[in-house]
């Protein structure tokens, strides 16, 4: 269950088993010359099947679209027979079924094939740091670059208090040295020259292609970065993203085990909402565990709006761990449906979030996906109790 079954090189689509693994799915393609271009954080240790089946959204799904973007046909087998969707770049015939099987996380079927869309290998890439004076200076570019249709792979925005983070977790392990010293002391004095003091926020940008369109779209964006008061830090910045971008969930296991609690939710909304959502989902954050630090970034962003992902690390109560966190889940759901935004962007439903998805989802449309289950799934054995069943 973990093959790679064809390519179609004319076409760019792939067909693989959906058991197979990140990794080995894109050193596949790689060998031929080609990407999904699809890299969650959990890509080294989570599947083509249940990328569909939760909906992920990979780093760079600026360029390559989330899963449902990408998927192009399925084979879903369920208790009462196989579901093969047609190989099509477009139809007009009824409801698309890939699209209700990608997020149903199990309820209607087990994936076990799937064709998707594929590209070349990118010529060059360009991943690089802008410092800008604040989080709503950084949401305005970022709205800017998107409204004038520049091609980019990923547009990532951390507020102050990420920014903080990332700059303290550089530096650590790293000996004080005269050279050091003074590089320091004249990024400090840029920073001042520019304005750009305690409520400053990182964007990395990235983009993939030919060397020529890396070089016209980076043309495009600098003017971009002039106009609201941004700063390039260079390519550093991004090659050390790269090259570390999966490290996140190891450095949350050792911090749990220390007694430090680290735990991240994300959702989506409109540009005219993001900053008050901002503020309300840290606020919200801080106020659920007595000492936590909140911190959050815009990890994709789109014509209309931007994902919000949040991370809050906190005194992780001995006693009682599961009611504690339990209280922050509730508290910050909350904040999500009262901003009318998703309960979640990429992460899925499942059980945790089942009551705020169903309390977002009219009654009528949730009769008709229960109804859909018991047809297909009579018995009841699919992943009961998620979701919405």
């Amino acid at each position: 269950m973990n093959s790679f079954l064809s390519l179609d090189e004319g076409s760019h689509l792939a067909t693989f088993q959906a058991g197979i693994y990140g990794p080995k799915l894109e050193k596949s393609l790689n060998d031929k010359g080609f990407t999904l271009g699809h890299f969650p954080q959990s890509f080294e240790y989570s599947t083509l099947g249940g990328w569909i089946a939760a909906r992920s959204a990979g780093q760079q799904s600026n360029r390559y679209g989330k899963i449902e973007e990408i998927l192009t046909s399925l084979k879903l087998i369920t208790p009462t027979g196989t579901v093969e969707t047609l190989r099509e770049p477009a139809s007009s015939t009824g409801p698309e079924l890939n699209r209700i099987f990608a997020g149903s996380e199990g309820l209607f079927g087990i994936i076990t094939e799937a064709t998707i869309k594929v590209h070349r290998l990118p010529e060059t890439r360009k991943y690089f740091g802008i410092v800008f004076p604040s989080f709503s200076i950084g949401v305005d570019f970022i709205r800017e670059v998107n409204h004038r249709e520049i091609p980019t792979s990923m547009i990532r925005l951390s507020d102050k208090n990420e920014t903080r983070l990332y700059k303290t977790l550089g530096s650590l392990g790293k000996k004080e040295t005269p050279v050091r010293w003074v590089k320091n002391q004249i990024q400090n004095r840029i920073l001042q020259w520019k304005s750009l003091g305690d409520n400053k926020c990182v964007i990395l940008l990235g983009l993939d292609g030919t060397k020529e369109d890396v070089s016209q779209n980076f043309s495009k964006i600098k003017p971009i970065i002039r106009k609201h008061q941004g700063l390039y830090a260079g390519t550093r910045l991004g090659e050390q993203w790269i090259h570390s971008r999966y490290n996140m969930p190891f450095l949350r296991n050792h911090l749990m085990e220390n007694g430090i609690g680290v735990d991240t939710m994300e959702t989506s909304t409109t540009y005219d909402r993001v900053l008050r959502l901002h503020q309300e989902g840290i606020a919200s954050l801080e106020k659920s565990i007595p000492g936590s630090i909140a911190m959050c970034h815009i990890s994709h962003s789109y014509h209309e709006g931007a994902c919000l992902y949040y991370t809050i690390i906190f005194p992780m109560d001995e006693k009682k761990p599961a009611d504690q966190w339990f209280k922050m889940k509730r508290i910050i759901s909350e904040t999500f449906f009262q901003n009318g935004a998703p309960i979640s962007h990429h992460h899925g439903v499942g059980f945790d979030h089942k009551t705020w998805y169903e309390r977002a989802t009219s009654k009528p449309a949730l009769f008709g996906l229960r109804a859909f289950k018991k047809e297909i799934d009579k018995k009841e054995i699919l992943n009961p109790g998620k979701v919405f069943y």
